[in-house]
């Protein structure tokens, strides 16, 4: 977020790495090729999302809101995170692997 200085935004829409260390050691061959930082999101694939949750607020306009693509962390971010009401949203290819918060959902 340190470009975006104190610019603020009505819509952020991130898909920011969030693959596991675990996983990401045990890719195929044929990921070899890729950056590393285009998957690796730290031990349980989250380190990028918890800060994308802990800075966005600050980025976003007062009706603003957040949507952010996480793989398969659901359950981690809404034990981690109890009183975020997330809303899940359903792609063509996937259940549960992306979020909608509101601005307001952030400051609480």
């Amino acid at each position: 977020f340190k470009p975006l200085k104190s610019a603020r935004y009505d819509l952020i829409i991130t898909n920011p790495p969030y693959v596991a260390a675990a996983e990401v050691a045990a890719f195929p061959p044929e990921y070899a090729s890729e950056p590393r930082m285009a998957h690796l999101g730290g031990p349980d694939g989250l380190d990028l999302v918890r800060r994308i949750l802990a800075e966005a607020a600050s980025h976003l306009t007062p009706g603003g809101g957040l949507i952010c693509e996480i793989g398969t962390g659901r359950h981690i971010l809404e034990t981690e995170y109890p009183t975020l009401p997330f809303t899940w949203l359903d792609t063509e290819q996937s259940e549960g692997e992306v979020f909608w918060l509101s601005r307001q959902d952030l400051v609480g």
